[in-house]
């Protein structure tokens, strides 16, 4: 699956691991996916009122979406702050395929 597939106002977990240590974790609707076809828009990600840049290095980017009650991941992930159509969002740009997470370490038989 590729990210943007996802629908518009599809609710996606996104998550930034920094340094393998710290984790920050938002949940936001899906804007649009019409930008340059490979990427989702999201609203302005935001920590104590300020706008996230995610442009250090050591950051990891990993979204999760919930279709037909399993989870997707893309891992890879680089979050960039654009402008697009005179509004400002967060676009999401996935390096890799999304795969279906299994969150057991073996399918059931």
């Amino acid at each position: 699956m590729y990210i943007y597939e996802l629908e518009k106002e599809e609710v996606v977990t996104l998550t930034i691991k920094m340094k393998e240590r710290d984790k920050m974790e938002w949940k936001c609707p899906v804007l649009d996916t019409s930008v340059k076809g490979k990427c989702i828009l999201v609203p302005p990600l935001k920590y104590e009122d300020k706008v996230l840049t995610f442009g250090s290095e050591g950051i990891i980017a990993e979204v999760v979406a919930v279709r037909d009650g399993k989870p997707v991941i893309f891992k890879g992930c680089h979050v960039q702050y654009i402008k697009f159509k005179d509004q400002k969002y967060h676009a999401i740009i996935a390096k890799e395929n999304g795969v279906n997470l299994n969150r057991r370490s073996h399918f059931r038989v």
